[in-house]
């Protein structure tokens, strides 16, 4: 989804409805995903053309909006268990930034979605450093971007800078977080930490929680707090129609 949010860096549109929403692509297919769940899931949005495998529409809401999990609330049960297929192009003059503002209107469209937005409170994260200093490593200066995540709980980076960092770090905990490292420039990074949910390894063992994890291996810690944190409150949305 990183390439569907990064597109995502236009004003804010809301829903609107499909008669008045603009621009929009010259096709677009939506089909139900046949494949069985766990399958790949895929987004590539280049040249006017989007194509997604086996995505839901919280997951479109989420990239099309720039929007994190914990800021999608209400809808209908199937919104984040439905899976689809969709293939869209827009006219040959398009430009790449107004994808987003496509993609926003093929919601309202073909999903009919509706929505508001709200100030939720919720428990917010402050990323600081831990007492006894941060032992996380400065990349080297010609180093390029990137980011790869394992199964199981394991993060790699390289040239990774906090705000990158945090914001990675807020989907992996389902909520904002916010840095007060203070720690400029890009880091190689590595954190291994065991997810919600997940299952011990076959001897019985398990990483620390992401919690421990980071002030164990990064020398950093989560400060949690009660902050107002803006919501996209689903109105109404509807199964789409295949074409």
């Amino acid at each position: 989804m990183r390439a569907l949010a990064s597109l995502a860096a236009v004003a804010f549109l809301q829903a609107q409805p499909p008669d008045s929403c603009a621009p929009k692509f010259a096709v677009a297919s939506i089909h139900p995903h046949q494949q069985q769940p766990g399958s790949y899931i895929g987004f590539s949005a280049e040249h006017g053309t989007v194509r997604a495998i086996r995505t839901n529409l919280k997951l479109l809401i989420m990239g099309s909006y720039d929007v994190h999990e914990f800021q999608v609330s209400g809808g209908p049960g199937w919104i984040d268990r439905e899976w689809y297929d969709i293939a869209a192009k827009a006219d040959d003059d398009a430009k790449d930034q107004n994808v987003m503002l496509m993609m926003r209107c093929l919601l309202a469209d073909r999903f009919k979605l509706a929505f508001h937005r709200e100030k939720q409170e919720q428990t917010v994260f402050e990323l600081a450093v831990a007492k006894n200093g941060p032992r996380i490593h400065k990349s080297a200066p010609d180093a390029a971007y990137s980011m790869r995540l394992s199964a199981g709980g394991i993060m790699t980076a390289t040239a990774m800078g906090m705000s990158d960092f945090v914001n990675w770090l807020s989907s992996a905990v389902h909520r904002p977080v916010t840095d007060k490292t203070g720690l400029a420039g890009g880091f190689d990074i590595k954190l291994e930490w065991t997810p919600d949910g997940a299952e011990p390894d076959a001897d019985g063992t398990r990483a620390p929680s992401i919690f421990t994890a980071l002030q164990e291996q990064l020398g950093l810690r989560l400060e949690s707090r009660k902050a107002p944190v803006e919501v996209l409150v689903i109105d109404h949305a509807e199964r789409p129609g295949e074409n």
